[in-house]
């Protein structure tokens, strides 16, 4: 599995947070790389 992570920190009613997310991109790299094959890269 190939992600993205993103991290960011907040503060919310006085504390400190922190917001996580990840976006999965495991098909996108995929066709990156075969689209590279294609073209000799």
């Amino acid at each position: 599995m190939h992600v993205l992570i993103s991290a960011r920190a907040i503060e919310v009613d006085g504390q400190a947070c922190g917001i996580f997310t990840y976006i999965d991109v495991t098909e996108l790299d995929t066709a990156r790389l075969e689209h590279a094959d294609e073209k000799g890269v």
